[in-house]
């Protein structure tokens, strides 16, 4: 199956995910979006799509989680573009399950409403999508979207992070710790943080297995994508931390599919060291091997043109040392692509980042 998956470039400032993909089907094309950035990255999506794809029609948008940089340019997605289906998660729908992991008493509709007015723009893109004949779909583990298959978030894992996202109603955290899925020190690492600068070798991994992300994070979509006849497959990962990645790997495991086939990784949350770990890339690619050789693997990290603290070195590094070559955005597209002709202007090469021995660490 010839297909193309674009990275395009988010802004500048907080680093985002805007995606592209187009892919053949019997005769013809169709395209999908992961994510659309900030509004101006929508706005460029939606123009890369018309110029590139020919198109006006988007078969699959999909907002992998709640976050602004990640969902704001769909609005301009949806709006100017004629989409099939709009696979999100709704938080407002999960009231009815979740009213007891928020404090005080909670009704359901009362809840409803409290968590529907903390996601605007989730509303805004459900709104008009039921308002303009578009489906509504969520995408939780075991869905298959076009070529690609939700890996995770499960709906039982997703019901357990809703209530400690910023945006809902205070968790009740006793309940949550006795279902042991309060998530402790939840963001404070990062605030507290203080810069410094450790020595790294091939041999010497500083990269922690104890990464702490944002419950929104955790509750990333993440797809596998195995396109007929192509020997690679591709893992896009959004803003998934350890819980997220671990349960997508063992859902992945458990139905026999070969890790060992990947040919393109989005590395998560814009290359963040908290949201991936020397255990997760040992399951996801292997071990460390040798200098100069490679596995033939990409790994992709979206971020902004000035944003100098993605992707961590220490991350690109751990990539590197298993064999991974990463590439940044950093303010230009990258197209990743099979059997599709070559396209004016896109043909350039990209620059790696390198194996660093100086890496950035935080207390």
């Amino acid at each position: 199956m010839p297909y193309e998956i674009d990275f395009l470039p988010v802004g500048e400032g907080r680093s985002g995910d805007a995606i592209a993909i187009r892919y053949a089907v019997n005769d013809g094309y169709e395209v999908m979006v992961v994510d659309g950035g900030t509004e101006q990255a929508g706005n460029d999506l939606v123009q890369h799509i018309r110029k590139y794809y020919g198109t006006n029609h988007v078969h699959h948008v999909i907002s992998t989680h709640p976050d602004n940089d990640h969902a704001s340019g769909l609005r301009p997605v949806l709006e100017s573009l004629i989409v099939d289906t709009l696979w999100v998660h709704v938080p407002w729908a999960h009231a009815e399950l979740t009213h007891r992991m928020v404090q005080n008493e909670w009704t359901t509709d009362r809840l409803k409403v409290a968590i529907r007015h903390g996601y605007p723009i989730i509303d805004e893109l459900v709104t008009h999508a039921l308002e303009n004949g578009t489906r509504v779909a969520y995408p939780f583990q075991g869905e298959h979207i076009g070529p690609f298959l939700v890996a995770a978030p499960t709906l039982t894992r997703y019901n357990k992070l809703l209530p400690q996202f910023r945006d809902t109603p205070a968790p009740n955290e006793p309940l949550l710790r006795m279902l042991g899925e309060w998530m402790t020190g939840l963001g404070k690492r990062a605030a507290k943080a203080i810069r410094k600068v450790v020595l790294e070798k091939r041999d010497l991994e500083t990269l922690r297995d104890g990464g702490i992300t944002s419950a929104e994070n955790e509750s990333s979509v993440v797809l596998y994508g195995d396109f007929p006849n192509d020997p690679k497959s591709v893992l896009l990962t959004a803003d998934a931390g350890l819980q997220a990645l671990r349960e997508a790997i063992d859902y992945l495991v458990s139905l026999n599919i070969d890790l060992n086939r990947l040919g393109l990784i989005q590395v998560p949350h814009h290359g963040s060291r908290n949201n991936i770990s020397p255990a997760i890339l040992n399951r996801l690619i292997g071990p460390p091997i040798a200098e100069g050789q490679t596995r033939g693997i990409s790994a992709i990290a979206s971020a902004s043109l000035d944003d100098e603290d993605h992707p961590r070195q220490i991350v690109a590094n751990a990539f590197d040392r298993r064999g991974v070559t990463v590439y940044p955005t950093h303010g230009q597209a990258i197209r990743h692509h099979r059997n599709m002709p070559p396209r004016a202007g896109w043909e350039r090469p990209v620059t790696p980042m390198p194996f660093a021995p100086r890496v950035e660490e935080y207390d």
